[in-house]
């Protein structure tokens, strides 16, 4: 099950029906696969991420979607709390690049536990992001064992940043992006 929403723009007055009925469609509870290019707001991305019909998603894309700290804090909360059977912690491809989100957002993201499958994880395009939240990356532990792909290019990483992720030995990893930084 996939659902692609590239076509759909949501501004002022236009579009917001389709989110909503996303939102709100409990018959989607076996969806594997979102993507939104359509200019999710904040608060819509806070109020998707809180469904319990999207626990199954495998892949989500919101590139470009300025979702910013509080949607990513919003999709980490949908991550990581709760009963198990009401988290969305089967991701395996997560890409957020381009989603205004900064350190607060990302360390949110980055220091749960639940990404027990992720195999690929892209933070590009997000200049704000910085060494610290980085850092969260390499401190968590477990869910970088399992990456693959990893895209960090124009985040503000610095050398600190670089030398945690030098240190941290990603078993998996065959792609790392860190340019512009």
């Amino acid at each position: 099950n996939f659902v692609d929403l590239s076509e759909v723009i949501l501004g002022p007055g236009t579009g917001k029906s389709e989110l909503l009925l996303l939102r709100n469609a409990e018959h989607l509870r076996n969806l594997n696969s979102l993507y939104i290019s359509c200019g999710m707001s904040r608060i819509q991305a806070k109020r998707l991420f809180d469904r319990p019909h999207l626990r199954r998603l495998q892949n989500l894309r919101v590139p470009g979607q300025p979702i910013g700290d509080e949607g990513a804090r919003a999709l980490s909360m949908a991550i990581g709390s709760g009963p198990p059977n009401e988290r969305m912690d089967q991701l395996q491809k997560l890409d957020l690049q381009g989603c205004s989100i900064g350190s607060t957002g990302a360390a949110s993201l980055l220091e749960i536990m639940s990404f027990r499958h992720l195999s690929s994880l892209d933070l590009s395009n997000n200049p704000t992001i910085g060494n610290d939240a980085v850092g969260k990356l390499t401190e968590s532990g477990q869910f970088y064992k399992t990456l693959y792909t990893l895209e960090l290019g124009r985040t503000g990483l610095g050398d600190d940043g670089a030398k945690s992720l030098a240190a941290a030995g990603f078993p998996r990893l065959s792609a790392l992006g860190l340019s512009d930084n």
